[in-house]
C-alpha cells in the first residue's frame, strides 16, 4: 500500500513506500534494506544492519521494470528499539536531471498505486 504523508517541515512531500534497496557504504560493502517513505530530496530506510550518521552511501532502488541508482548521505540514525533494525535518514545528493527524473517516476508511480488502493477501499465499503 502507498500513501501521501504530510510534508511537516520538509520541503517535499514524502510518500509512504516499502520498496527494497540496495545500498552500497563507501568500503564496498553492500546492505539490503527496505525504504519506508521516500520523497525527491531523500527517504527513511531500514536495515539489520548500523551506518554511522553522515556516511556516504549509493543506493540502487529496483523492480522489475526500472531501477534508479542514487547518492546520499545518512542524516539520522535510530536503533529499532532492541529488535535488531535500524532506520535512518537518507538525503539525496548530486541530484542530477537523469536522476531526478528517475525519483520523479518512482513517486508517481507510489502515489499512482496509493490512488488505486484508496479507490479499492472505498468500492469495499460500498
Amino acid at each position: 500500500m502507498a500513501s501521501i504523508l504530510s510534508s511537516g517541515r520538509r520541503a517535499n512531500l514524502r510518500s509512504l513506500s516499502f520498496q527494497d534497496a540496495q545500498l552500497t557504504l563507501p568500503n564496498g560493502n553492500l546492505i539490503r534494506g527496505q525504504i519506508l517513505d521516500l520523497s525527491k530530496d531523500g527517504c527513511y530506510i531500514e536495515t539489520l544492519e548500523s551506518i554511522p550518521v553522515n556516511t556516504k552511501l549509493h543506493l540502487c532502488i529496483a523492480d522489475d521494470s526500472r531501477r534508479c541508482d542514487l547518492e546520499g548521505k545518512v542524516m539520522r540514525s535510530e536503533s529499532g528499539g532492541g529488535l535488531g533494525v535500524f532506520g535512518r535518514a537518507v538525503a539525496f545528493e548530486n541530484m542530477n536531471a537523469p536522476r531526478q527524473v528517475a525519483i520523479d517516476a518512482w513517486l508517481t508511480a507510489i502515489r499512482a498505486l496509493g490512488a488505486e488502493d484508496n479507490d479499492r477501499r472505498k468500492s469495499s465499503r460500498s
